[in-house]
């Protein structure tokens, strides 16, 4: 959902999920030139900007462990699984020293629709790049039609 909405607002998307789902979602995202489907995390963690690791919060540690060395030097990486401290735990056990963490929580379900749904925003690590993730925050909030962001 995340990817689709951030396409249609102009981003350019790197995105993967699990192996099983790798062909069945290149083929749903086959028409979309700004979403790019990737075999994996490592894929998606070299390549993009700002990461956001949607998985449920018993894999946090596991996902991170997997992909989270592979991340690009400067990148902004959140989360937004419901139990926050293994996730934070899990980015600063995993992910380079270079990398900002800025996690979110959507306060709501993974099939709900985002419009009107608050979101908070969870700066952990965050030194140069915060101004300008803020800037980001705002986008989200348009982009998904959010009520507010709680930081």
């Amino acid at each position: 959902m995340y990817a689709q909405r951030l396409s249609e607002a102009g981003w350019k998307v790197n995105a993967c999920d699990r192996d099983d789902l790798y062909e069945s979602l290149r083929e749903e995202y086959a028409d979309n030139e700004r979403i790019n489907i990737v075999p994996n995390g490592h894929f998606v963690s070299r390549a993009s900007d700002y990461i956001l690791y949607s998985v449920e919060a018993a894999s946090i540690e596991k996902v991170v462990s997997t992909y989270g060395p592979s991340t690009k030097l400067g990148a902004i990486v959140g989360g937004q699984t419901s139990c926050k401290a293994p996730e934070i735990a899990a980015f600063e056990k995993y992910l380079p020293e270079d990398v900002e963490i800025v996690s979110c929580h959507s306060l709501h379900g993974p099939k709900v629709d985002p419009e009107g749904q608050p979101l908070t925003d969870r700066p952990r690590k965050a030194l140069q790049k915060l101004r300008s993730y803020y800037h980001a925050s705002d986008q989200f909030l348009f982009i998904f039609r959010l009520r507010s962001m709680i930081i």
